[in-house]
């Protein structure tokens, strides 16, 4: 008998213990016991009492995020930018048969202001509680434009755009928050990565440090990029954008010739890009030992995507790996392992108490 409830303690004791770590590990939800206060990209403060229950994503990072986020059953409403039909990603084949509202440009408005319309009537989305998810262009914010159409009829809109790594944080961190959901850690891994690059750079000496560019091909004319998101992850590297002409324009038209000069020890292509790395140097007959990567397309979106982004850049700038013991479990949550240990340490201390006691 006194094995048997000696046994039950310890049984009990190893149940609170992997709920301690289960609390530590599972961001699936978070939880909000007050107001969620909210300042999108545009400066506009929006208060929701719990986070949304559904949302409409005009955008195709945003479209991503949620998703990543873990909140696809959260969409009732997406842009024509996220279809598969439109982007070819496999994964918005999940989202056929939710309603297409249009493009979210100010010009299309009529399409959002019905379809949203149609999803209130039809129950799927609440104007005092579900989100939507506007880019925060200049022709959106305009007066009288769609951001206002939206706003007097009632909805919650939350308008998001970001030109550098820093503020695609902000963006992700800004829907997280609307929905109440981070399941994969978006924010921390994109925080972690850029942490790990600051740091593994902070030794490297300004004259030692790489150079790249980054361009894109559209009919035929290459454009190099003196900003943007891309640019971003370029230089948070460390590396020097060696296709600045110092001009404040976000790109400009350029030939072979001009960035054989540039001198870059990497060019990186864009995602968009309708072939390899091989077939851009074969079109624009650029020598075989010229380096050039390719970047995937969520990598120039305000998205999670841009962690891993940020990580392929580093590797190809620096030829080695962002993390030294290659992202382990360990590495990654040693604050965790660390309480883990402590509270498994108490539990058992207070299991041999029990089990003497009895």
């Amino acid at each position: 008998m006194q094995n048997k409830k000696a046994l039950i303690i310890l049984v009990a004791c190893s149940m609170l213990f992997a709920a301690s770590v289960v609390s530590l590990t599972d961001g699936d939800e978070v939880s909000a016991t007050s107001p969620i206060v909210i300042t999108d990209s545009a400066g506009h403060q929006i208060t929701l009492n719990a986070p949304a229950e559904h949302v409409v994503t005009m955008g195709f990072a945003f479209t991503l995020t949620v998703m990543d986020l873990g909140g696809t059953d959260k969409i009732v409403g997406y842009d024509h930018y996220s279809t598969y039909v439109y982007n070819g990603d496999e994964r918005m084949q999940v989202l056929e048969g939710i309603a297409m509202l249009g493009t979210g440009y100010n010009s299309d408005k009529a399409s959002l202001i019905s379809g949203l319309a149609q999803l209130v009537e039809d129950g799927k989305f609440v104007k005092d509680t579900d989100v939507v998810f506007l880019n925060n262009f200049s022709s959106t914010l305009a007066t009288g434009a769609v951001y206002d159409n939206l706003v007097a009829e009632g909805y919650n809109v939350i308008c998001l755009g970001a030109k550098t790594y820093e503020q695609s944080i902000a963006v992700v961190e800004a829907i997280s928050d609307a929905i109440g959901l981070d399941s994969s850690g978006s924010v921390s891994n994109m925080i972690t990565a850029r942490d790990t690059v600051v740091e593994n750079i902070a030794s490297i000496a300004e004259e030692d440090r790489p150079r790249a560019m980054y361009i894109s091909v559209t009919g035929g004319t290459i454009k190099v990029y003196n900003s943007g998101l891309a640019v971003s992850l370029i230089e948070t590297c460390g590396a020097t954008n060696a296709g600045s002409n110092g001009t404040s324009v976000t790109s400009y038209s350029s030939d072979t010739s001009a960035i054989i000069q540039a001198n870059a020890d990497v060019v990186f292509l864009d995602g968009n890009y309708d072939g390899s790395e091989y077939d851009f140097k074969e079109e624009f007959s650029l020598p075989s030992s010229f380096k050039v990567y390719k970047l995937n397309k969520d990598w120039n979106n305000p998205c999670p995507g841009m962690a891993a982004g940020l990580e392929a850049v580093y590797i190809q700038l620096y030829d080695a790996p962002l993390y030294d013991d290659d992202g382990s479990f360990i590495s990654e949550n040693g604050a965790l392992i660390a309480a883990s240990i402590l509270t498994l340490t108490v539990i058992i201390a207070v299991a041999v108490v029990l089990v003497r006691r009895h």
